[in-house]
């Protein structure tokens, strides 16, 4: 999950039962203390949270992706995350719709309601951004940016550690 607090984006989250939204930031921007980890007491120096009405945020949504792989959307099920991009790993699931192309497209069950496949960036034919609001921001729809060729490598070159 992601938020925009004073036109800055953070991530954040969002503990069960808490009202508040939970900020994070590598830098210790203003009112952000230093991250401490509630099992083991650890103050960490290049962590840094600050907790936030709902209200007092810009803007607040989750991201997901889906690659288009033979003509087909499919959900990005292995996250983008720097270590599978850089193994050229990328796992993708059909949706209940799409049960007559898993087959064809030589999907593998990986349990009784699930089916996947692995591929590589070589696979991807576009790469969907879609960017889901939350909580008071709902209703501003959902955002979809889609990425072909070169913008496709130059966004996961991007991604962090």
């Amino acid at each position: 999950m992601y938020a925009i607090y004073k036109g800055i984006r953070y991530s954040a989250e969002q503990f069960a039962g808490e009202s508040k939204i939970t900020l994070h930031s590598k830098s210790q921007d203003e009112g952000f203390d230093s991250y401490v980890s509630k099992i083991s007491g650890r103050v960490f120096k290049e962590h840094f949270v600050k907790k936030v009405k709902i209200e007092d945020l810009d803007y607040l949504y989750k991201i997901h992706y889906e690659i288009q792989y033979k003509g087909h959307s499919f959900y990005v099920s292995s996250g983008m995350i720097r270590r599978n991009i850089e193994k050229d790993w990328f796992e993708i699931k059909p949706d209940s719709s799409q049960n007559q192309i898993k087959n064809e497209l030589e999907f593998k069950q990986i349990n009784k309601l699930e089916w996947a496949k692995e591929i590589g960036r070589k696979d991807i034919e576009v790469l969907k951004i879609v960017e889901t609001p939350l909580g008071n921001f709902k209703d501003q729809g959902v955002k979809v940016k889609s990425l072909e060729g070169q913008d496709i490598d130059n966004f996961l070159n991007s991604i962090e550690q």
